[in-house]
C-alpha cells in the first residue's frame, strides 16, 4: 500500500502522508483496464476504513478472493466486474459476514465461482443485494441465503446452478427482484414464493423447471414482470393469475405443454407485453385483452 505526500490529481483528490492524517474512510476503485497482475494479497483485508471496493477490467489478476476480506469491518459494497479467466474459486464466507456489507456484485467475469458451503452470519442482516451474473457460478443454492431477510435483490443469472429453488426463499419477504434466469434449476416452484408480497419481478426463464403454474401466484399483487419462459411447465393458466393487477410483462414462451384458454389475462389492465408462443394455448384471443391499455403493446401468441 503506497501513500504519496501532497499529490493533487486532476479530479481534485489529494493523497496525504498517513503519518500526518488519520484516514477515516477509503474507497478502492479500478474502473479501466491497466497492467495489474498477480493475486489479490491477503494484506488487502487489513486496510482500515475501507468502505467500497470496485475492481473492473483487471484481466491480469488470478487466484481466489482472499478470506481476509472479512476483516474490512466497515465495507459496504464489493464489486468485481469483467475479470479474467484465472480469478475465481469459492467466494469467501467471510465476505458475507461483514456486518456492514450491503451489496455484493460479481458480473461478467471469465472465471468460475461458487458459494461457500456455509457461513457464520452472527446475526448479520445488512445485505440488501447479491448480484452474481455471467460469472460461471456453479453448485446449488446455499441454505445460508435465508439468513438475510432484508435482502431486496437476488440476481444469479447466467450460471450453472443446479438443484431446486429452496423453500426458504419464501422467508425473504423484503425481496423486490428475483432473477435466476439461465441456469439448470429443476423441480417445481415452491409454494413459499407466494409469500413474497413485495416482489415486483420474478425472472426464472431458461431453466428446467416443471409442473403446473401455481395458483398461489395470485398472491403477488405487486408483481410487474413474470418470466417463466423456456422451461417445462404444463397445464392451464390458473384463474388466480387474474388477480395480478400490477402485472405488465408476461413471458411464458417455449414450455413443455402449457395449454387451454388465456382468459385469466383479460382483466390485467396494466399489461403491455404478453409472450406465449411455443405452447399449445387455444386459438381464441379474449375480446377484452389489452382493452384498457392505451400505450404500446407487444404480443406474440405464436
Amino acid at each position: 500500500f503506497v501513500c504519496l505526500e501532497n499529490v493533487t490529481y486532476p479530479a481534485g483528490a489529494i493523497i496525504l502522508n498517513d503519518g500526518e492524517v488519520e484516514v477515516g474512510q477509503m474507497q478502492l476503485s479500478f474502473q479501466t483496464p491497466n497492467n495489474l497482475t498477480g493475486t489479490i494479497p491477503p494484506e488487502f483485508g487489513h486496510i482500515q476504513g475501507m468502505t467500497h471496493v470496485d475492481l473492473q477490467y483487471q484481466k491480469g489478476l488470478y487466484g481466489p478472493i482472499p478470506s481476509t476480506i472479512g476483516n474490512l469491518v466497515g465495507l459496504q459494497t464489493f464489486s468485481l466486474l469483467f475479470a479474467g479467466p484465472e480469478l475465481g474459486g469459492v467466494i469467501p464466507s467471510s465476505l458475507f459476514t461483514i456486518p456492514t456489507v450491503e451489496y455484493i456484485t460479481l458480473m461478467h467475469n471469465e472465471g468460475e465461482f461458487s458459494f461457500p458451503p456455509s457461513i457464520n452470519s452472527q446475526g448479520n442482516h445488512s445485505l440488501l443485494g447479491l448480484i452474481i451474473q455471467s460469472s460461471g457460478l456453479s453448485g446449488t443454492m446455499p441454505s445460508f441465503l435465508s439468513e438475510f431477510p432484508n435482502m431486496r435483490e437476488l440476481s444469479l443469472e447466467d450460471g450453472s446452478l443446479e438443484g431446486t429453488i429452496p423453500d426458504y426463499f419464501g422467508a425473504l419477504t423484503s425481496l423486490n427482484f428475483l432473477n435466476l434466469r439461465d441456469n439448470s434449476l429443476s423441480g417445481t416452484l415452491p409454494e413459499s414464493l407466494g409469500r413474497l408480497s413485495e416482489v415486483t419481478a420474478i425472472v426464472l426463464g431458461k431453466n428446467k423447471l416443471s409442473g403446473r403454474l401455481p395458483s398461489w401466484g395470485g398472491n403477488l399483487t405487486k408483481l410487474r414482470l413474470l418470466d417463466l419462459s423456456y422451461n417445462d411447465f404444463t397445464g392451464e393458466i390458473p384463474s388466480a393469475f387474474s388477480e395480478l393487477r400490477s402485472l405488465e410483462h408476461i413471458s411464458l414462451q417455449h414450455n413443455a405443454d402449457l395449454r387451454g384458454p388465456i382468459s385469466a389475462f383479460e382483466s390485467l389492465g396494466n399489461m403491455s407485453s404478453l409472450l406465449l408462443y411455443g405452447n399449445n394455448f387455444s386459438s381464441t384471443i379474449p375480446e377484452g385483452l389489452f382493452s384498457n391499455f392505451t400505450g404500446q403493446i407487444f404480443a406474440d401468441f405464436g
